[in-house]
């Protein structure tokens, strides 16, 4: 279960975007394995799915406002 979420996550206009912000607790990713995230349309066919592998999780930056 997400530690925080900030902006609209339940519904994305036509022709526009949003920003969806998810804290998670930490937690280790081994090598052979990547962080799954799908995004899908309610009531559609269309979906997104994004692979997040170890490498790029360290990366990250620290969001100020959230510690």
């Amino acid at each position: 279960m997400p530690l925080y979420i900030a902006g609209n996550k339940s519904k994305v206009k036509a022709y526009n975007f949003s920003v969806i912000v998810v804290a998670l607790e930490k937690f280790t990713i081994p090598d052979a394995k990547f962080l799954g995230i799908r995004l899908m349309e309610k009531n559609g066919g269309r979906h997104f799915n994004l692979k997040v592998y170890n490498g790029q999780l360290l990366k990250a930056r620290v969001l100020p406002e959230l510690y």
